[in-house]
């Protein structure tokens, strides 16, 4: 293990625990971890094209977070990374070895809300727009904003279908009562 994977997991460590005190460091490591994980969830035969977007993802975090400061969706850490993450994913399928702008990746970040699905009784599983999430009930996730279609799917159960209307930066909810067969 090199020295500065272990320096960088210390000072992200410390990050997360909320012992950093300079806000640029902080800003700096939580754009490092987010890139990661993007990068993480998607593996490419081109290293220059990884290699690339990590570091276009290190940028785009802070714009990311910019874009959706003051709403109630998408302003936390956590939020914001999911939202970049998503937007490079389609982006990276739509355009496998293009290299990717700043632009793009902001552009393709400001269309997304969040989404919280719930059911009693909780644990079935989720379909939006037909594809599956890993997630059972009670979950939520990011997701492009406008109408979505959802199901829930449980054992023992008839499925429950319904939309909901996903606004940009804003959390939607979603709720059913599953019935017995």
């Amino acid at each position: 293990m090199s020295c500065q994977f272990v320096a960088l997991f210390l000072l992200s460590f410390s990050a997360l625990l909320g012992f950093t005190q300079d806000p640029a460091l902080a800003s700096t490591l939580k754009s490092e971890q987010c890139a990661h994980r993007a990068v993480a969830r998607m593996t490419s035969a081109n290293q220059e094209v990884m290699s690339r977007d990590a570091r276009l993802l290190k940028t785009a975090y802070p714009e990311v977070k910019k874009i959706y400061k003051g709403t109630e969706f998408g302003n936390s850490d956590s939020d914001a990374c999911e939202v970049l993450t998503s937007a490079w994913s389609v982006l990276r399928v739509s355009k496998p070895n293009a290299q990717l702008t700043l632009v793009d990746l902001t552009t393709a970040s400001e269309s997304y809300g969040g989404l919280h699905i719930t059911s009693v009784p909780s644990g079935a599983r989720i379909y939006v727009d037909d594809g599956l999430w890993n997630d059972l009930t009670d979950a939520k996730a990011v997701s492009h904003a406008g109408l979505r279609t959802v199901r829930l799917s449980m054992e023992g159960y008839d499925d429950a279908v319904g939309q909901v209307v996903i606004g940009q930066g804003k959390w939607a909810e979603f709720h059913r009562e599953l019935k017995k067969k």
